[in-house]
């Protein structure tokens, strides 16, 4: 297991045990740590670990989950001088591990669903058309992804011709279709019905999420029929996407939710780190102060959070899912509020959860 040293081991004060400085030498080589040594070291690291508690602590680390996968919500805690962690235990962290888990559940689902409906959306809109052409907007959008590729090399200096730069370069359709055409797969007779000539309810049948996202990016900035109706989907989709990557490979989300004005940490300027003007409106709506909303929105996990939800209430039309999702969001909220108490000393983190609990309130405000 590969476990980050946040000090340096010539730092590490002669007054700590001969184990506790073999271990910050296994964590700066990132060796393999036993059970007993996490346990050691993240007591060393100032994450409390009551004798009670250490069996059920081990069971965890053995049987339920990881030290890193575990430990990574101990960025939602500040640190004192020595760089230990103020007012932290793993029985909090083991309580936010089990909080992501269930809010990880909860907006796959709603991705699902909202995938569909925008899918759903431009099958419609294309079919309701009366110029266009199913097999010739796939035509357009590989072109439109071809001279966004020649931009792009453009812009990093590549003086060839546009031929040369295509010499090797797939369209997107293909790309798309290539993911599905293992002889093996589940796809297989798919791929074979529609490679010679796709349109693009096939084309759509078989898109990821981020390729959904780039195709609709296409049909609104080139203005195909209905392309008005994705406006909002072409502005936040994209932070969905990162979402939906972080559930399907079991990342954390509330992962360091705390820190705001995360967009442009490049930019001293902290007037361009502004939250999405939808989400804003979203959140006022919903009764939160803007100095809240201003620190909350600007966190990247919570921004992509709040899009989810967003972007869920105003693209899904079945209302079934609407109210179950908001029932499923409503019991997280309940199982939050279970150790609350816990966290009473940690003033960002209950803020994040109060900020949360009121996106979550104007959710259901509006499916109803």
């Amino acid at each position: 297991m590969q476990l980050e040293e946040e000090e340096r081991v010539n730092q590490v004060s002669e007054e700590l045990s001969e184990e506790i400085k073999d271990l910050c030498k296994k964590a700066k080589k990132k060796e393999i740590f036993s059970i007993t040594d996490q346990i050691k070291y993240a007591r060393f690291k100032g994450i409390e670990i009551s004798e009670s508690d250490e069996s059920i602590v081990q069971d965890i680390l053995l049987n339920r989950s990881y030290y890193f996968k575990v430990t990574a919500y101990r960025k939602n805690f500040e640190k004192d001088i020595n760089g230990k962690y103020i007012d932290l235990s793993f029985v909090k962290l083991a309580d936010l591990a089990k909080i992501d888990m269930y809010l990880r559940m909860i907006l796959s689902r709603m991705i699902f669903e909202l995938e569909h409906s925008l899918k759903t959306l431009i099958i419609s809109s294309i079919t309701n058309s009366l110029t266009e052409d199913g097999y010739k907007i796939v035509e357009d959008y590989d072109m439109y992804m071809q001279n966004k590729f020649i931009d792009s090399q453009r812009k990093k200096g590549n003086t060839k011709t546009n031929e040369e730069i295509l010499s090797e370069y797939t369209q997107a359709s293909e790309k798309i279709l290539d993911k599905v055409k293992g002889k093996f797969g589940y796809d297989f007779d798919f791929y074979n019905h529609h490679h010679d000539k796709i349109s693009i309810w096939a084309l759509l049948e078989v898109m990821t999420l981020g390729n959904l996202e780039r195709f609709i990016t296409f049909y609104f900035e080139e203005e195909h029929f209905g392309y008005l109706g994705l406006k909002t989907a072409q502005k936040l989709l994209k932070y969905v996407t990162n979402v939906r990557n972080a559930s399907a490979h079991s990342r954390p989300l509330i992962y360091n939710i705390v820190e705001p004005y995360q967009f442009g940490r490049a930019d001293s300027n902290f007037k361009k780190r502004r939250p999405v003007i939808q989400l804003k409106q979203f959140a006022t709506n919903a009764g939160l102060d803007s100095e809240l909303i201003a620190r909350a929105l600007t966190n990247m996990k919570m921004n992509d959070i709040v899009a989810t939800i967003y972007l869920h209430e105003k693209y899904v039309q079945t209302q079934k899912l609407k109210t179950t999702n908001f029932e499923a969001l409503s019991d997280l909220l309940d199982r939050i509020k279970v150790n609350s108490k816990m966290y009473e000393k940690n003033h960002e983190l209950l803020e994040a959860f109060r900020f949360f609990e009121k996106i979550i309130m104007e959710y259901g405000k509006l499916i109803t």
